[in-house]
């Protein structure tokens, strides 16, 4: 520890202390799977876009 304080001392650095309002959000889980019966519209588009979300 005694080094990282004489690095900081070193380059100048100083320490911050952040409030609660600098606290990251997490993003919300979300995923590629799609009802087939949700996809409307002409049945061989339907069945295109159907493979190419199925496609890994």
């Amino acid at each position: 520890m005694d080094m990282v304080e004489a690095d900081g001392n070193r380059f100048s650095l100083e320490t911050v202390n952040f409030g609660p309002e600098h606290v990251v959000q997490r993003r919300e889980i979300t995923h590629s799977h799609v009802d087939a019966l949700d996809v409307i519209g002409r049945e061989t588009d339907r069945e295109n876009i159907m493979k190419l979300l199925m496609q890994p």
